[in-house]
């Protein structure tokens, strides 16, 4: 569906509220603190813990911003309104977990997108609630975003340290937004078209893995979707086939399930 009036909508109903702001400030804030907890330097807190922090924030504000950029622009393109939330739950439970672990294990909650009715864009489309679809690809582009600049900071800059932490912590949050997770990216797309969440999540992987031998970019998009379909034929066929064949099997009594 092509929205005509994607751009209007974006400038009226794209601009975050207050509300909004907060949120973003506190995950930040939050994930901050997660990620740079441990510079892994073995160093004692300095002036470079502190600059490790800055770098930190400076990839957590333009990623998280971006990626959100991209699901607002998503929902204004269908005909919806998103507002950003954060997870509190997942806030916590990172926090808890890196001061378990010094800091060596990161769990990132980047946040996900509440949907609205926007009637006046969904003129001349269905408007009598909301299309899990659309919600769920609002949340895949967000997620995939991640993996998107991560693409490009890795094939731009190899082996600056900046970038390195940059295409790190843009895996991370991709691969952690796309957990099934309640109050995450995943559960929505999960619950709102399964196979695009395997597609988005085996794709993923693969980009991820192509990263490793491929230095082109077409190159390794080409080859992680390649990787995200065979994998993805190989569930649906494998693990998916079966729980259908199991649940259209003959009972005790000759009836189907």
């Amino acid at each position: 569906m092509i929205y005509m009036n994607t751009f209007y909508d974006l400038k009226k109903y794209g601009n975050p509220n207050g509300k909004e702001w907060k949120r973003f400030i506190i995950t930040i804030l939050v994930l901050m603190f997660i990620i740079g907890f441990n510079d892994r330097s073995g160093k004692t807190i300095g002036p470079d813990y502190f600059l490790n922090m800055i770098l930190v924030l400076i990839i957590l504000v333009f990623s998280i911003i971006i990626s959100n950029l991209v699901s607002r622009y998503h929902t204004s393109w269908t005909g919806y309104k998103s507002e950003y939330s954060f997870s509190i739950n997942g806030l916590l439970i990172g926090l808890m977990l890196a001061f378990v672990s010094n800091g060596y294990f990161w769990y990132l909650a980047p946040g996900y997108h509440i949907i609205n009715m926007n009637e006046t864009g969904r003129l001349g489309h269905f408007r009598y609630g909301l299309r899990m679809k659309d919600w769920a690809r609002t949340a895949a582009s967000g997620s995939m975003t991640y993996f998107l600049l991560a693409l490009i900071a890795f094939i731009s800059a190899q082996g600056n340290p900046f970038i390195d932490l940059f295409v790190k912590i843009n895996i991370a949050l991709g691969f952690y937004s796309l957990l099934p997770f309640p109050e995450n990216n995943g559960l929505n797309i999960f619950f709102g078209e399964r196979t695009l969440y395997f597609f988005c999540l085996f794709t993923s992987i693969g980009i991820w893995l192509s990263m490793k031998f491929i230095t082109n970019f077409f190159g390794i998009i080409l080859m992680g979707i390649l990787i995200g379909c065979i994998i993805l034929y190989l569930w649906f066929s494998g693990v998916e086939g079966r729980t259908v064949n199991e649940k259209s099997a003959p009972t005790l009594f000759g009836e189907k399930k």
